[in-house]
């Protein structure tokens, strides 16, 4: 998948038609998905969050899209500032900071996961503003994050 399919793939409007929201903890963390379907990608999308109920700045969110018969490839990752990350490639650390992850075609063809590369961000410090900023910038309609982190009971706030 090369840097303008994956481009597409994230600015496609994804519209979330109710319902199909379910928290549940797992592991010591509490974990959601998602899924938006169109009819312009052959599969759907799913957003995903994960919260460790230990570290609190342990956490991620992400939009994948899942194809039949093939790998679900992440797109977008909003991740916590509980764990150091290292572009491989580029030989640069974000440490202990929170960051974005993107899909690449570089880090695909480099033998990574599609999604290795990383930039920092100021852009929030919380779940809740991670999935603000996922939600912004996958073009999601129709879904708050605040309307995402509070279904069966749980809350972040």
């Amino acid at each position: 998948m090369n840097d303008q399919e994956i481009k597409r793939l994230i600015d496609l409007e994804k519209t979330y038609s109710g319902g199909g929201i379910k928290w549940k903890t797992q592991r010591k963390s509490k974990r959601c998905d998602c899924i938006f379907y169109s009819s312009d990608v052959g599969g759907y999308f799913v957003l995903y969050a994960r919260q460790n109920e230990i570290d609190l700045d342990n956490f991620s969110c992400g939009l994948k899209l899942v194809t039949s018969g093939k790998d679900d490839i992440t797109l977008l990752r909003c991740n916590g500032s509980g764990h150091t990350h290292t572009n491989t490639l580029e030989r640069e650390s974000i440490d202990y900071e929170c960051h974005i992850h993107i899909a690449t075609e570089r880090y695909a063809y480099s033998g990574y996961k599609i999604d290795h590369f990383a930039t920092k961000t100021n852009d929030y410090n919380d779940l809740k503003g991670a999935i603000t900023c996922l939600i912004s910038m996958s073009n999601i309609k129709g879904l708050t994050a605040g309307e995402f982190i509070t279904q069966e009971g749980f809350s972040f706030d």
